[in-house]
């Protein structure tokens, strides 16, 4: 028992730990999922009502919700298997980072944006009611080019 709260304990500070290591001569930056898709990025997306839900908000993970929407933004590397199987199943868009890759509605990650800027991966999802698909991936298009000029 005592070796699995160990274990467990062990594993939790590892998955928290930050994407890059803090900023140094020769090193990547840092970057939080929240500093890359801000409250005024997610209204944008989903409605002036978005608020952020920091229960399900973490260093590489950032989630918005408004009256029927939702925005979520991961952080992580390109060295993980999330961007080499995602790249190969997703529709490629130019312009955007790069590297980008579109999964629509359609699919089991609907409506997802996944941009690659030198080592960092971005996966954008993003839904709301009151939009259809087409809108919803004109927004993530529009939000991504903003966005990547602050990697």
């Amino acid at each position: 028992m005592r070796k699995l709260l160990l274990l467990a304990l062990i594993a939790s500070c590892v998955c928290d730990q930050p994407l890059h290591a803090a900023p140094s001569a020769g090193t990547a930056k840092h970057y939080t999922a929240c500093t890359l898709m801000t409250l005024k990025d997610a209204k944008s997306l989903i409605g002036a009502d978005a608020a952020l839900q920091p229960e399900s908000t973490t260093d590489n993970h950032c989630y918005y919700r408004s009256n029927g929407g939702a925005a979520y933004l991961h952080v992580s590397d390109t060295s993980g298997h999330l961007w080499l199987d995602y790249k190969a199943a997703g529709k490629q868009v130019k312009g955007v980072g790069d590297e980008a890759y579109f999964y629509p509605a359609n699919t089991g990650l609907g409506n997802t944006l996944m941009v690659r800027k030198g080592d960092v991966a971005i996966v954008i999802n993003a839904r709301s009611d009151s939009l259809s698909d087409e809108a919803i991936q004109k927004h993530e298009l529009d939000f991504s080019r903003a966005m990547t000029p602050r990697l």
